[in-house]
Protein backbone atom coordinates (compact mmCIF):
# COMPACT_ATOMS: atom_id res chain seq x y z
CA UNK A 1 0.00 0.00 0.00
CA UNK A 2 1.42 3.22 -1.02
CA UNK A 3 1.91 5.99 1.97
CA UNK A 4 -0.29 8.74 1.38
CA UNK A 5 -0.06 12.53 3.20
CA UNK A 6 -3.05 12.05 6.07
CA UNK A 7 -2.63 16.34 6.59
CA UNK A 8 -6.02 17.48 4.76
CA UNK A 9 -7.84 14.46 5.58
CA UNK A 10 -10.89 14.01 7.69
CA UNK A 11 -10.71 11.97 11.36
CA UNK A 12 -13.30 8.95 9.42
CA UNK A 13 -10.55 9.02 6.82
CA UNK A 14 -7.55 8.49 8.51
CA UNK A 15 -9.37 5.92 10.43
CA UNK A 16 -10.30 4.47 7.58
CA UNK A 17 -6.70 4.03 6.43
CA UNK A 18 -5.50 2.72 9.62
CA UNK A 19 -7.85 0.14 9.70
CA UNK A 20 -6.61 -0.64 6.34
CA UNK A 21 -3.37 -0.87 6.97
CA UNK A 22 -3.89 -3.10 10.22
CA UNK A 23 -6.20 -5.18 7.86
CA UNK A 24 -3.17 -5.65 5.49
CA UNK A 25 -0.76 -6.24 7.96
CA UNK A 26 -3.16 -8.86 9.78
CA UNK A 27 -3.06 -10.69 6.05
CA UNK A 28 0.35 -11.09 5.75
CA UNK A 29 0.77 -12.08 9.05
CA UNK A 30 -2.62 -14.96 9.03
CA UNK A 31 -0.22 -17.58 8.02
CA UNK A 32 2.16 -17.08 10.46
CA UNK A 33 -0.57 -16.73 13.33
CA UNK A 34 -1.84 -20.44 12.06
CA UNK A 35 1.01 -22.00 12.15
CA UNK A 36 2.15 -20.55 15.70
CA UNK A 37 -1.83 -21.61 16.86
CA UNK A 38 -1.17 -24.82 15.72
CA UNK A 39 2.31 -25.33 17.39
CA UNK A 40 0.85 -24.27 20.78
CA UNK A 41 -1.88 -26.88 20.26
CA UNK A 42 0.45 -29.75 19.81
CA UNK A 43 2.64 -28.54 22.80
CA UNK A 44 -0.44 -28.37 25.33
CA UNK A 45 -2.80 -31.58 23.62
CA UNK A 46 -4.31 -32.06 27.25
CA UNK A 47 -5.09 -28.38 27.51
CA UNK A 48 -6.16 -28.41 24.36
CA UNK A 49 -8.44 -31.42 24.89
CA UNK A 50 -9.72 -30.62 28.20
CA UNK A 51 -11.00 -27.31 27.07
CA UNK A 52 -13.04 -28.92 24.56
CA UNK A 53 -14.48 -31.15 26.32
CA UNK A 54 -15.37 -28.89 29.04
CA UNK A 55 -16.65 -26.54 26.12
CA UNK A 56 -19.00 -29.68 24.94
CA UNK A 57 -20.71 -30.36 28.56
CA UNK A 58 -21.17 -26.84 28.82
CA UNK A 59 -23.07 -25.96 25.68
CA UNK A 60 -24.96 -28.96 24.73
CA UNK A 61 -27.78 -27.48 22.79
CA UNK A 62 -25.46 -25.86 20.26
CA UNK A 63 -23.53 -29.24 20.08
CA UNK A 64 -27.04 -30.98 19.23
CA UNK A 65 -28.51 -28.29 17.43
CA UNK A 66 -25.12 -28.33 14.93
CA UNK A 67 -25.54 -32.19 15.12
CA UNK A 68 -29.46 -32.00 14.14
CA UNK A 69 -28.09 -29.95 10.46
CA UNK A 70 -25.57 -32.27 10.30
CA UNK A 71 -27.56 -35.19 10.13
CA UNK A 72 -30.60 -33.32 7.69
CA UNK A 73 -27.59 -32.18 5.36
CA UNK A 74 -25.87 -35.99 5.15
CA UNK A 75 -28.62 -39.23 5.67
CA UNK A 76 -26.56 -41.47 3.51
CA UNK A 77 -23.27 -40.64 5.63
CA UNK A 78 -25.36 -40.84 8.79
CA UNK A 79 -26.82 -43.85 7.80
CA UNK A 80 -23.23 -45.65 7.05
CA UNK A 81 -21.52 -44.11 10.23
CA UNK A 82 -24.28 -45.74 12.44
CA UNK A 83 -24.02 -49.03 10.38
CA UNK A 84 -20.17 -49.22 11.18
CA UNK A 85 -20.57 -47.78 14.95
CA UNK A 86 -23.31 -50.28 15.40
CA UNK A 87 -20.86 -53.16 14.16
CA UNK A 88 -18.00 -51.59 15.98
CA UNK A 89 -20.08 -51.60 19.27
CA UNK A 90 -21.36 -55.22 18.81
CA UNK A 91 -17.36 -55.57 18.75
CA UNK A 92 -16.19 -54.12 21.93
CA UNK A 93 -19.09 -53.82 24.01
CA UNK A 94 -20.72 -56.90 23.72
CA UNK A 95 -22.49 -56.81 27.51
CA UNK A 96 -24.21 -53.40 26.43
CA UNK A 97 -25.26 -54.90 23.63
CA UNK A 98 -26.71 -58.26 24.96
CA UNK A 99 -28.50 -56.07 27.66
CA UNK A 100 -29.91 -54.02 25.11
CA UNK A 101 -31.26 -56.26 23.09
CA UNK A 102 -32.56 -58.69 26.18
CA UNK A 103 -34.62 -55.96 27.83
CA UNK A 104 -36.04 -54.83 23.81
CA UNK A 105 -37.28 -58.26 23.46
CA UNK A 106 -38.55 -58.29 27.19
CA UNK A 107 -40.60 -55.04 25.85
CA UNK A 108 -41.70 -56.43 22.81
CA UNK A 109 -42.93 -60.05 24.01
CA UNK A 110 -44.38 -57.79 27.04
CA UNK A 111 -42.37 -59.15 29.98
CA UNK A 112 -41.84 -55.84 30.87
CA UNK A 113 -44.04 -52.86 31.19
CA UNK A 114 -42.83 -49.32 29.87
CA UNK A 115 -42.66 -47.00 33.06
CA UNK A 116 -43.41 -43.19 33.08
CA UNK A 117 -39.76 -41.09 33.79
CA UNK A 118 -38.98 -41.22 37.60
CA UNK A 119 -38.23 -37.31 37.27
CA UNK A 120 -40.90 -35.50 35.29
CA UNK A 121 -43.73 -38.18 34.69
CA UNK A 122 -43.55 -38.33 31.34
CA UNK A 123 -44.95 -41.49 29.47
CA UNK A 124 -42.46 -41.54 26.52
CA UNK A 125 -39.69 -43.04 28.73
CA UNK A 126 -36.60 -45.18 28.11
CA UNK A 127 -35.37 -47.57 30.23
CA UNK A 128 -31.26 -46.38 31.47
CA UNK A 129 -29.30 -49.38 32.32
CA UNK A 130 -26.99 -48.57 35.50
CA UNK A 131 -25.27 -51.77 35.19
CA UNK A 132 -25.35 -53.82 32.11
CA UNK A 133 -24.78 -57.33 33.93
CA UNK A 134 -28.65 -56.59 34.79
CA UNK A 135 -30.41 -55.95 31.28
CA UNK A 136 -33.79 -55.86 33.19
CA UNK A 137 -33.17 -53.89 35.96
CA UNK A 138 -33.25 -50.10 34.61
CA UNK A 139 -34.45 -46.62 35.43
CA UNK A 140 -37.11 -45.16 33.64
CA UNK A 141 -36.19 -41.84 31.98
CA UNK A 142 -37.44 -39.44 29.18
CA UNK A 143 -35.33 -38.56 25.86
CA UNK A 144 -34.09 -35.16 27.94
CA UNK A 145 -33.41 -36.65 31.71
CA UNK A 146 -31.65 -39.30 29.91
CA UNK A 147 -29.36 -36.95 28.37
CA UNK A 148 -29.01 -34.89 31.16
CA UNK A 149 -28.04 -38.84 33.35
CA UNK A 150 -25.30 -39.40 30.50
CA UNK A 151 -24.47 -35.66 30.68
CA UNK A 152 -24.04 -35.77 34.69
CA UNK A 153 -22.57 -39.70 33.90
CA UNK A 154 -19.76 -38.33 31.04
CA UNK A 155 -19.17 -35.63 33.52
CA UNK A 156 -18.55 -37.79 36.82
CA UNK A 157 -15.76 -39.82 34.49
CA UNK A 158 -13.99 -36.88 33.56
CA UNK A 159 -14.50 -34.40 36.05
CA UNK A 160 -14.13 -36.45 39.11
CA UNK A 161 -13.01 -33.75 41.71
CA UNK A 162 -15.61 -31.35 40.15
CA UNK A 163 -13.18 -29.33 39.30
CA UNK A 164 -14.76 -27.38 36.58
CA UNK A 165 -18.33 -26.96 38.05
Amino acid sequence: MKRRSLKNLTVLEIASHKLALRLARAEKNKDKLKQQKKDWQTRNKEKVVAQKREWVVNNPEIIRQSRKEWQLANPEKLKAIRAKMKKRRAETQPEKVRAWKLFEHAIARGRIVRQPCRVCGDVKSHGHHADYSRPYDVDWLCAAHHREEHRRLLKEKTDPLGLFD
